[in-house]
């Protein structure tokens, strides 16, 4: 035991002292350093930065102390790059670098970068033909329609002006597809950089950035993939899995400061930070890509960010960052594939750690982009918030086309106001889709009421005055403060031959209690407060914890009356939906670490030889359970603890002394079976290839077992030519606890696994009982994490 102990932290040691990690250098001052902002920035930052009313003085645009540089580069291995706005550098070094960097007179502190980048995408099925059925009027497939994307284009409104930087994982055959001949015929890529490489080529590597770009603005046998056909584009690969990966983190910051010395005016970035190296209560808008992401707002830039894919994800339930800043546009996903209106399953949730709104509003997950190994009529369809954020940075810069007058944050709270669902809101949704009619159309008709509610006993009674096939109905319910409590997406599915049919809604007060009930139904939104005297009669039953079990049911029949809301007088055509609100509490997970879960099953061989005859003998042996893990400290380190059942088969031959204690039998054979608790820990050695890439477990385990028996008796002749008798030991039979190590060596889900068992099976008179009987099982196994 305290030679696993002592190996243990030994190996811990190794890995935190000599491995390299990406850090931050953070400087105490910009002591002599000189700035002119007109010979460093491009003429269209300088003309952004006059529209939004920024500072081209600000102190966060000068440069580092050269000398400051310089001190911290000498102590460490490599200079990833420098971040003007956080006079700070970021450097590759070990931790035993760092700790001599921190002691530098001019370095203020040293932080170690923890975000590891994750892509957007969710899934692809690439080489599909463009089907006619989503080529629609206009040239335009239906992601782009759904924003009313045609009354753009009506205008001729294409987001000429509007300089975009798209960061992604790279840019493979942008500079030879079809799709953008329309960028280089009017050379309309200005600038690239590859971050993670230290050079102009981003032409390679991931398909991702090529599948984004072509959401923003490509063009495909004419039809229009994105909407922003004519902005201008800066390309930056801010991404490389096959490097050190926390390093895409500083890429990131600094392609947001290469961004803004560009002329941006919008950045797209599909990639995002969290799950597996932060924590969700860090997802409160304070890390350093936050930040800097807030910062660029502020220089006038406006970041539409995705808001990430761990949606269906139970240990992540929550966006990542920067889609968490305060300044951001965070974009969510819906479901594109059908003429419905819904939340994509895989979508990350709102709202932020701190309970600000997120997403802010949402797009087609579900798209047609450009395929990097084909041209005309053949896509990819992919699937992720990667595309539904592109989509809408394209619609961004066609309406700051239209609204040059408007800074970074009036479009972004523009941009939102347009979103179809608007003022109600939700964790799932945002705001809703982006409408093109809001920026296009002068006067705006107010919108008429689809729907209309009634105060009865018990509830608050919805009836809709319009039906259509797909309807759907949204509601939340908030406190004073705007935070969401709870909130339903429920589809109405009504048949023509039933259009003289209304279907109620109840909902209990309960559920409202002292908040404020928002209803979006058909395009148009309402809200109610229950009367003062309701509040004291229901007020004190509301609990935001509670699990709900009666919300909203949906008939298509006025056969019902208060007292009985949920059924008697229903006809053949009524029928219900079961409860459907999401709670706040749904979106919670365990602030004080991530939690995973993942099934275990190993098969192998126990093996020995006998000391005497030079026999050797094997046994299987099988083991199944689940493992339960929580990530400490480090993204590569975590603690675990796991039940299984084994299983392994023991043959006994005479030659090695036991048999039964019937004269007459050839061997003797037992069956193991163990209940076994695992404890152990993880430590991650590469992360590539999965979440936990190639790691080694090791720890202890105890179980519990018991015996089953089997003999084979021998012919007649085999036992008239046996002149030995041999008994079975007395200890086998008495087998109950035991103890041992167990280790497991995988990448991925694949892996090696060895288990030894301390306690030995046999003993007595026998003199090799472990030869019959080994310790050590060896076999390959198998997790799905």
């Amino acid at each position: 035991m305290k030679k696993l102990l002592f190996l243990t932290l030994t190996f811990s040691l190794c890995m935190t002292g000599f491995a390299q990690s990406c850090w931050w250098v953070f400087l105490t001052d910009k002591q002599g350093c000189t700035f002119d902002p007109y010979t460093y920035f491009d003429d269209k930052a300088i003309e952004r930065y006059r529209l939004n009313h920024a500072d081209l003085w600000d102190s966060t645009n000068y440069p580092l102390n050269e000398k400051y540089v310089q001190g911290v580069c000498a102590l460490a291995t490599e200079e990833v790059g420098q971040s003007r706005w956080f006079n700070a550098v970021a450097v590759m070094a070990t931790a035993e670098q760092a700790a001599a960097i921190g002691e530098l007179p001019y370095v203020r502190s040293v932080q170690r970068i923890e975000g590891e980048a994750r892509i957007s995408r969710y899934d692809e099925d690439t080489n599909r033909r463009l089907p006619d059925s989503v080529k629609y009027k206009a040239g335009m497939t239906k992601q782009l329609l759904r924003m009313q994307g045609e009354l753009f284009r009506e205008k001729g409104i294409d987001g000429r002006g509007i300089r975009i930087a798209v960061f992604d994982a790279g840019f493979p055959r942008v500079n030879s597809h079809t799709a953008f001949q329309h960028l280089r015929d009017s050379n309309r890529i200005v600038a690239t950089w590859n971050f993670t490489r230290k050079k102009a080529d981003v032409y390679g590597w991931s398909e991702h950035g090529t599948e984004v770009l072509s959401c923003i603005t490509g063009v495909i046998d004419t039809m229009q993939l994105g909407l922003a056909t004519g902005s201008e584009f800066l390309l930056a690969k801010t991404m490389d899995r096959k490097r050190s990966s926390n390093r895409n983190e500083a890429c990131w910051i600094l392609a947001v400061e290469w961004a803004d010395k560009n002329g941006a005016d919008i950045i797209s970035s599909s990639v995002g930070y969290g799950y597996g190296y932060y924590s969700v209560k860090q997802m409160d808008g304070t890390s350093n890509m936050a930040k800097a992401a807030n910062m660029a707002a502020r220089k006038g830039m406006l970041v539409c960010q995705a808001a990430a894919n761990l949606g269906d994800e139970d240990a992540w339930k929550t966006i990542v960052t920067p889609a968490d800043a305060d300044s951001v546009l965070t974009v969510g996903g819906i479901d594109g594939q059908l003429d419905i209106y819904e939340h994509a399953r895989f979508s990350s949730y709102g709202p932020t750690a701190d309970g600000r709104l997120k997403p802010n509003v949402c797009n087609f997950a579900y798209v047609y982009c450009a395929h990097t190994t084909s041209d005309s009529a053949y896509n990819s369809y992919v699937w992720g918030t990667s595309f539904s954020t592109p989509l809408t940075a394209g619609f961004c810069a066609c309406a700051w086309q239209l609204r040059r007058d408007l800074t970074a944050m009036q479009l972004k709270a523009e941009v939102e106001r347009s979103a179809d669902l608007y003022p109600y809101y939700d964790y799932a949704l945002g705001y809703g889709v982006p409408q093109a009619s809001w920026f296009t159309e002068e006067t705006r008709k107010e919108k008429e009421p689809t729907f209309v509610l009634k105060d009865s006993a018990q509830y608050i009674v919805f009836t809709p005055l319009q039906t259509n096939f797909f309807n759907f109905l949204f509601l939340h319910v908030r406190d004073s403060n705007g935070l969401v409590e709870k909130y339903l997406e429920n589809s109405f599915m009504h048949d023509s031959a039933l259009t003289d049919k209304v279907f109620p809604c109840y909902i209990r007060k309960s559920d409202v209690g002292a908040n404020i009930l928002c209803i979006c139904y058909n395009g148009y939104v309402s809200e109610f407060r229950l009367h003062d005297s309701d509040i004291v009669k229901y007020g004190d039953l509301y609990d935001a914890d509670e699990e709900i079990t009666i919300i909203a049911r949906n008939y298509w029949t006025q056969e019902v009356s208060d007292e009985d809301p949920y059924g008697s007088g229903l006809d053949d055509y009524g029928f219900y939906y079961p409860d459907l609100f999401r709670t706040l509490a749904d979106n919670k997970v365990n602030w004080f670490g991530r939690y995973s879960g993942e099934n275990d099953f190993a098969a192998g061989v126990m093996a020995g030889v006998g000391n005497e005859v030079g026999c050797s003998v094997w046994s299987p042996s099988f083991y199944y359970g689940n493992n339960y893990m929580m990530q400490i400290g480090r993204p590569w380190y975590k603690v675990g603890v796991g039940v299984g059942f084994s299983h392994a088969i023991f043959n006994a031959p005479e030659q090695f002394g036991i048999a039964s204690a019937e004269e007459n039998s050839s061997w003797y054979r037992t069956n193991l079976d163990e209940i076994a608790l695992q404890l152990f820990q993880r430590i991650r050695l590469a992360r590539f290839g999965g979440r936990d890439g190639l790691f080694c477990d090791f720890g202890l385990y105890g179980s519990y077992g018991w015996t089953r028996d089997k003999v084979r008796f021998k012919t007649a002749t085999e036992a008239a030519a046996s002149k030995q008798v041999l008994v079975r030991p007395d200890r086998l039979a008495d087998y109950r606890w035991n103890y041992g190590v167990v280790c497991r060596f995988n990448y991925r889900s694949v892996g090696i696994y060895a288990r030894y068992r301390v306690k030995g099976l046999l003993g007595g008179e026998l003199s090799h009982p472990e030869a019959v009987l080994p310790r050590l099982m060896l076999g390959i196994n198998i997790l799905d994490v």
